[in-house]
């Protein structure tokens, strides 16, 4: 067991295991808003009759709302594949996907959390709660179970770019959970780069002054003789 969970990993100071706590409920607090906007949007809508029922096909919205003028809009959809509606009705293969992507996601925050940096930390937190919140509506489109039988709850909408996909807040915490990660990595490659260039340097410099040295000490060597 020992070998599958390095629990030498875990985090045992007391600032790290404050530290896990306040990242745990993060993730723990970012999905319940995700999952609770959805509920309670939909719940909404439907109350207030902007719903249009149709017995072969998912709930449409019968009008759209401004969040923030000029930068969101609300609308209700339901979207049964991926982004763009790539795979749509794959419901087995996008739930594995999603389930598959949160397991790794939360064993390697587990279990190697003393190891990760700071913003490593933040993108892992983004990223299980955005793929954990959108695996429970794909769990309930695969197994057909109210709201989520039309497939993934989605409400956000780009009020100046109306071609791009509706999305809700999990979607939200995967993207930026991923920049942030491509970013810290990139960043972090450089700063290595550069690091490495500079011991390299300091040790050229070492032994070139080790060298002279050398040189110094046999002149005067030969000087004495």
């Amino acid at each position: 067991m020992k070998k599958i969970f390095p629990t030498k990993y875990l985090p045992k100071e007391r600032k790290q295991i404050y530290s896990f706590i306040l990242f745990t409920f993060l993730m723990l607090f970012l999905f319940l808003v995700d999952l609770l906007t959805k509920l309670l949007i939909f719940k909404a809508f439907d109350d207030k009759g902007f719903l249009r029922y149709s017995s072969s096909s998912a709930p449409v919205m019968s009008k759209t709302f401004t969040a923030i003028p000029g930068l969101f809009d609300m609308t209700l959809v339901f979207n049964n594949g991926a982004a763009w509606n790539m795979l749509a009705d794959q419901k087995w293969f996008l739930s594995i996907i999603s389930l598959i992507a949160s397991i790794v996601i939360l064993y390697v925050y587990i279990f190697y959390y003393t190891k990760l940096k700071t913003e490593y930390k933040i993108a892992l937190v983004l990223m299980f709660a955005g793929c954990f919140g959108n695996l429970i509506d794909r769990f309930g489109f695969w197994m057909n179970l109210y709201p989520y039988k039309w497939g993934v709850i989605d409400f956000i909408q780009f009020h100046f770019w109306k071609s791009f996909p509706v999305f809700n807040f999990a979607d939200s915490y995967l993207v930026i959970g991923i920049i942030i990660l491509a970013i810290s990595y990139v960043v972090n490659l450089i700063l290595q780069a550069r690091n490495s260039k500079k011991v390299i340097e300091e040790e050229v410099t070492n032994n070139t002054k080790d060298d002279d040295l050398l040189t110094k000490l046999k002149d005067k060597d030969n000087k004495d003789e």
